[in-house]
C-alpha cells in the first residue's frame, strides 16, 4: 500500500487553527495509508472496522477513541456497513503548548513511546457528549480558544473514565494494554486465554495484578468487557441475540443472558428496545 503524507495546510482556510470532519469509510480505497506534520483525534460513532496503525491491524467499534501522534502511520478497513469516524486536527505547536502547560512530566496520551498510540474505549453517551462539543466548535471561528477548550475538554472525559474505571493510584502498562485491546470477538471467543496472551504474563500473575488493580477476578473482568461491548452492541446494531453471546464467546443463549442481566440488570432484548427507542 502507498504511503502518502498529508500537510495541516492541506485541510484549513486561512486563519483556521484546528479541522473537524466526519468521515464514513466503506473501502480501503477511502483513505490511504497516511502519515502527517500535525497530530489528530479520532473516535468511532458508528460501524466497525479496522485500524492499520505502525504494522499493526487494531479492531475499531463505536466507542473506541485514539489520540495519533505526528510519527505514527495510519489507515483504516471499514466493515461491511462502513465505519464512521469524526476527526480533529491541530498543529504540532498546540500539542508542545498542551505538554508543556498540562503535561510537563507525562510519558502518557500523546507522548506515549509505545508502538501503539493510547486508545480508549469510552461509553457511547460520552463519545455523543465530545461529538455535540466538536461540532458546536466545528460551526464557530476556529480559533485556538475553540480548539484548545474542545481538546481540553476531550482530556476530561479521558480523565473521568480513568478515574472510575481504575481503582489503582498505578496500573502496570502491560495491564493497561491488554484491558484497552481486549475488546472484540476475536479475543472474547478466547475467553481468560485471550486476555492472557495480551498480558504477555502467566495466568497467575495477571490474576493476581487484576485483582490488586481493579478489585475484580480475571474472570469478572473478563466477563464485565465482553457485557459492556454486548451492550453496545445491542444499542446501535440489530445484529441478532444470539451472534452477539457467540461473538462475546458464548455459546449457550441461557447464559449470555445471565451474564448481562448480572451487569446490566435487565434482559438483552429489554435494554435494545430501551436503548434504540426515540423520544
Amino acid at each position: 500500500m502507498d504511503l502518502k503524507s498529508f500537510s495541516f495546510s492541506d485541510f484549513v482556510q486561512a486563519g483556521e487553527c484546528f479541522h473537524l470532519a466526519r468521515t464514513t469509510v466503506y473501502s480501503k480505497q477511502d483513505i490511504s495509508l497516511h502519515n502527517h506534520d500535525y497530530a489528530e483525534i479520532f473516535w468511532v460513532e458508528e460501524g466497525s472496522g479496522y485500524h492499520l496503525i505502525n504494522d499493526q491491524k487494531v479492531e475499531l467499534q463505536p466507542g473506541h477513541l485514539v489520540l495519533i501522534r505526528p510519527s505514527d502511520t495510519h489507515a483504516f478497513l471499514a466493515g461491511k456497513n462502513g465505519l464512521t469516524i469524526m476527526n480533529f486536527a491541530f498543529t504540532k505547536e498546540t500539542l508542545h503548548y498542551f505538554k508543556t502547560r498540562y503535561f510537563n512530566d507525562s510519558d502518557a496520551y500523546f507522548w506515549n513511546q509505545s508502538q501503539q498510540p493510547f486508545s480508549v474505549l469510552l461509553e457511547m453517551e460520552t463519545i455523543k457528549k465530545i461529538t455535540k462539543r466538536a461540532e458546536h466548535y466545528g460551526l464557530s471561528c476556529r480559533s485556538n480558544l475553540y480548539g484548545d477548550s474542545l481538546l481540553l475538554s476531550i482530556f476530561r472525559f479521558i480523565k473521568i473514565y480513568e478515574q472510575s474505571y481504575f481503582n489503582a493510584s498505578h496500573i502496570p502498562g502491560w495491564l493497561f494494554h491488554a484491558v484497552q485491546q481486549y475488546t472484540g470477538p476475536a479475543y472474547f471467543k478466547m475467553g481468560i486465554h485471550g486476555f492472557v496472551a495480551l498480558c504477555q504474563r502467566n495466568a497467575d500473575h495477571v490474576n493476581r495484578s487484576v485483582r490488586k488493580c481493579y478489585g475484580l477476578t480475571l474472570t469478572e473482568l473478563v466477563n464485565k468487557a465482553k457485557m459492556n461491548y454486548a451492550a453496545a452492541q445491542l444499542s446501535l446494531t440489530n445484529v441478532p441475540i444470539k451472534i452477539i453471546a457467540q461473538n462475546c464467546g458464548i455459546n449457550t443463549l441461557s447464559h449470555f443472558y445471565n451474564q448481562f442481566n448480572h451487569f446490566h440488570h435487565q434482559a438483552p432484548s429489554a435494554y435494545r428496545k430501551n436503548t434504540q427507542l426515540i423520544v
